[in-house]
């Protein structure tokens, strides 16, 4: 009679490079093991690109500021499952990408924000997702504060705050989004709070060894 498979799950850091691709393994005790990437690694902007306009205009116009160096100094958490961090904002809030490396094309990674407190929420379904959310509706950080306050808002009056735009500041969207190939999605907004009221995808330690009290590892 064949013994029945059991599931465990154990966390791979990706902090350490030479630790290969995550996946499922069956070990030979008859246990099937789903192995989780935790940690975190930054996607810099490749060195080639790094001059280029949509950098600056992200940064002036969304307040996104793109790595363009993968150094790990200025992170002081430990995200499970992995989140490949790609920009930081003026308050020091970072965004990446949870549970592998997304980005415009390879899109099937969803996007988190990681408050400068540590705090992470779902924000986007994808890496585009999210462009979109920060181009069309570059004031979409007050409504995380109107979730969080549990203040009532109508969607409508909320999407109306981000319509009393300037003809320059519509110039530079444009320019934005059709150098990134970005279209206005339908329920941009309502998609947002649907995800910061979600359960939490991403919890949040102080360091490695902190995960490793509640969490096993393979090193």
């Amino acid at each position: 009679m064949m013994k029945k498979m059991v599931m465990k799950k154990k966390l791979v850091n990706v902090e350490n490079r030479e630790n290969g691709v995550p996946g499922f393994y069956a070990s030979h005790e008859g246990e099937a093991i789903e192995l989780i990437p935790s940690g975190k690694i930054v996607m810099a902007v490749p060195r080639n690109e790094q001059d280029h306009k949509i950098y600056k205009l992200l940064a002036s116009y969304c307040d996104l500021y793109f790595f363009m160096t993968d150094q790990l100094e200025n992170f002081h958490y430990y995200p499970v499952p992995m989140m490949a961090l790609f920009a930081v904002d003026s308050a020091g809030n970072h965004y990446g990408t949870i549970g592998g490396m997304g980005d415009i094309i390879d899109d099937q990674y969803p996007v988190g924000y990681i408050s400068k407190d540590g705090q992470c929420v779902k924000i986007a379904e994808s890496f585009k997702a999210f462009l979109e959310l920060a181009v069309y509706y570059p004031d979409w950080r007050e409504n995380l504060d109107v979730v969080n306050k549990q203040k009532v808002y109508a969607v409508e009056s909320l999407i109306s705050m981000q319509l009393n735009q300037t003809k320059e500041q519509i110039e530079i969207q444009d320019e934005i989004a059709n150098t990134l190939n970005l279209t206005k999605r339908p329920k941009l907004i309502e998609a947002l709070f649907e995800n910061i009221k979600s359960a939490p995808m991403v919890v949040t330690y102080l360091s490695k060894e902190d995960a490793e009290k509640e969490n096993v590892f393979i090193e």
